[in-house]
Order: structure tokens, then sequence, then C-alpha cells
């Protein structure tokens, strides 16, 4: 998205990136365990505003992120791809196109030519304000004396990914967690 105004004190890593990477924590049942990092300061602010990670969950899990306060228009998508899909995520639009696609009639002798049956499907979900939901849940879980959905402990567990995120930009080192 832009480049904020109201964000000093930390760049876009701690501001958008641990969003995401805790969404691939969630899908993948675990937080990763090495993390590679380039970082640009495009802007000469003293942070990053653009970041690019690779994120190794192991057993051949990978999460990949882009993300960036350089774009002119404001971007929240996520792609996640399985051996036999293609799920798109539009956080904005709050939508999922599922795909997937089979080869018909493929000559391997002829890779050029070729017919694909392509199959997808879009599920659209229920339109609800993300950030009204977090204070929500976090207002019920003091009421009700429980654990909020996000808890103290994922929320330290995100800023020592992001701390490595950002240690490997300044190393150009792989972090292992």
């Amino acid at each position: 998205s832009l480049y904020p105004q109201r964000i000093l004190d930390v760049g876009v890593i701690f501001d958008l990136l641990v969003h995401d990477i805790d969404i691939m924590n969630y899908l993948f049942d675990k937080s990763p365990i090495s993390i590679y990092s380039l970082g640009y300061n495009f802007k000469k602010g003293s942070n990053e505003d653009n970041a690019i990670t690779i994120l190794d969950y192991g057993e051949g899990n990978t999460g990949i992120c882009e993300t960036s306060w350089l774009s002119p228009i404001k971007v929240r998508n996520m792609q996640i791809l399985t051996s036999n899909n293609l799920a798109l995520l539009d956080f904005m639009n709050q939508s999922i196109d599922f795909s997937s696609s089979n080869f018909l009639d493929l000559d391997k002798s002829d890779l050029f030519n070729y017919t694909m049956e392509m199959n997808t499907r879009r599920l659209d979900l229920a339109k609800e304000e993300p950030l009204k939901n977090e204070l929500i849940d976090f207002l019920q879980a003091i009421q009700q004396s429980k654990l909020p959905l996000v808890d103290g402990e994922a929320g330290s567990l995100m800023v020592k990914i992001a701390e490595a995120s950002i240690q490997s930009i300044k190393t150009g080192n792989i972090v292992r967690l």
C-alpha cells in the first residue's frame, strides 16, 4: 500500500509482513524453521519500505512474501499453491478463487499443442471488518476470562520472526529460528 504517514518507528516488516507470516503459520500449523529476507529503503527513511522474505517451514513447505509501501495501489492478496490446486485469496474483497487444471489429449511428442481443462470456483466470504473482529475478540477474552484468538505468545513469536527478517536483511544470511 502507499507509504504510511503514521508510522515512523518501524518499517514494512513490522507493519505488514507480520500479518502475512501469522496467516502462513496458521495454515502450516507451525512457525518457520528459517527465514531469508531482502529489504530495501527506496524512500531513504530509516527503515525498510520494501521486503521480500522466504520462510522455510520444513518438509518442502515454503512461504514467500513481498511486502511494500511503494505500490501506488493497496494490494492484499495471497496465493496458496499445492501440488494440484491454486487458491487466490483477496483479503480486501474477502473472496477466494480455487483453481485446478487437467491436460486433455496430451501428446508428449508435441508439448506446444495441447488441450487443457480449467476448473475455477469462487468462494465469497461474509464481509467483515478484520480489525473490528480483532478488538471484539480481545474485549470478549477480557470479559469472559479466556484467551484471545491471538495471544501474547503468538505476538512474541511474530516479534521474533520480524527481528530475524531484519537481521537477515542486515547480514545477507539465512536466519535459523
